[in-house]
């Protein structure tokens, strides 16, 4: 599952569906965060380290798409540059 995700974030075209995918892709990085590791404490903190951080780095990142589709827009990589 974790593939499929990283397959569609890194082959999109759109912006939009990148981020969309690589959140995507947290989910299942989580739930193997929280069930393999060393010790059960220090496994669900880096967890949900992994969470909050994901998460509060998407959000600027959807912040800033959202500024850059008004001001251009476009969600295509194609016409960024």
């Amino acid at each position: 599952m974790i593939e499929v995700f990283f397959i569609g974030a890194f082959s999109c075209i759109n912006i939009f569906t990148f981020l969309l995918f690589f959140e995507a892709s947290a989910l299942p990085i989580f739930i193997l965060i929280t069930y393999c590791g060393s010790a059960r404490r220090e496994r669900i903190k880096a967890s949900y380290y992994f969470l909050f951080y994901t998460l509060y780095g998407s959000l600027a990142l959807l912040l800033l798409l959202i500024i850059y589709f008004k001001s251009f827009l476009a969600f295509s990589i194609m016409y960024s540059f």
